[in-house]
């Protein structure tokens, strides 16, 4: 039900107005940043509440992407954005019941931003984002016997920020975004839920 909403909705603001475009203008950017994740086991004996693993909480995410700004002849408020991006974070640490477990991701996703018209260099923005993730697992034990396995899961995102504009060609962004990386299997616990927390700072060139 979640993962048809949310496609819907960014299919549903893609396909409003396009009788009355006024320009495309594409762009690539770059964003990089800090993310604090949250990892939660998922276990029928818990009645499916679960627990937090106790992890370092805080990795590294890189964003590459490419996109296309789409403004609309009757919309005065502002601007759509829709963007290919792909993202890879460094290995989140964990560790419980003597058992060391390390969590990587990389994603791809489609995001659909909204940016708000101002008077001023400063312009808000909203986003939300949907894809397809790979979620690699590697646990190791105290005697250093190791296991991986890997899920590839629906990924959905919603965020906000600022961006501000240098010149008609540079943008910098300054962002947050929610990632939910969905439920991974595992060895010796019988799923992890996993999501994340980013801040990030990016830039853009616009073509």
């Amino acid at each position: 039900m979640k993962r048809n909403t949310i496609v819907a909705i960014i299919l549903g603001l893609c396909a409003v107005g396009d009788a009355h475009a006024l320009g495309l203008y594409g762009y690539a950017s770059v964003r990089g940043g800090i993310s604090y994740s949250l990892v939660k086991t998922i276990n029928e004996s818990d009645g499916g509440f679960g627990r937090y693993v106790p992890s370092d909480k805080r990795n590294f995410s890189f964003n590459p992407n490419l996109g296309m700004r789409i403004v609309f002849n009757n919309w005065r408020s502002g601007a759509f954005r829709l963007e290919a991006g792909y993202s890879i974070s460094s290995k989140l640490s964990m560790h419980t019941d003597d058992i060391d477990y390390k969590l990587e991701n990389q994603v791809g996703m489609t995001n659909l931003y909204f940016d708000f018209y101002t008077q001023s260099r400063f312009k808000p923005f909203l986003m939300g984002g949907a894809g397809y993730g790979v979620l690699k697992l590697t646990e190791e034990n105290s005697i250093g016997d190791k296991s991986s396995n890997s899920d590839k899961n629906f990924v959905w995102a919603l965020g906000g920020g600022i961006t501000y504009i240098l010149n008609t060609k540079i943008y910098f962004d300054f962002m947050y975004r929610y990632n939910d990386f969905g439920k991974l299997k595992s060895a010796s616990l019988s799923k992890l839920e996993y999501t994340s927390s980013e801040f990030l700072v990016g830039a853009r060139y616009m073509f």
